[in-house]
């Protein structure tokens, strides 16, 4: 039986600590911020690509999830595997804020006409 193979990220060194966003998102394990002040622009700790496009862009590459989005050439199937969960869970809860806003904003309406 072999082992699966295991992906090391580097250590974290206090210059590259400015980098790493106080963020509890998954995607800051293997990415950091390429400039402090520049929070769309995150660096892969895998393979050292640069994404412009923020955390979840990110994440798309580490997940090869899109079409116009690099994918990673050294992420494992298990990081692979978190990225497209998150990415997934993300756009269930963006979708469930929508419908909420959506049924809040009918009440209202429906409200404002009966005269309620």
């Amino acid at each position: 039986m072999s082992t699966p193979e295991v992906t090391e990220v580097p250590a974290v060194t206090e210059d590259e600590n400015n980098l790493k966003r106080k963020s509890s998102d998954i995607g800051w394990e293997w990415g950091r911020l390429c400039d402090p002040n520049d929070k769309n622009r995150v660096k892969c700790l895998l393979c050292g690509h640069e994404s412009t496009e923020g955390i979840n862009r990110f994440k798309q590459h580490l997940a090869w999830v899109g079409t116009s989005v690099a994918k990673c050439s050294k992420v494992t199937e298990e990081i692979k595997l978190k990225c497209n969960k998150d990415l997934e869970e993300t756009a269930r809860k963006k979708k469930e804020k929508q419908q909420q806003q959506r049924n809040s904003s009918l009440n209202s309406m429906t409200g404002q006409a009966t005269g309620i």
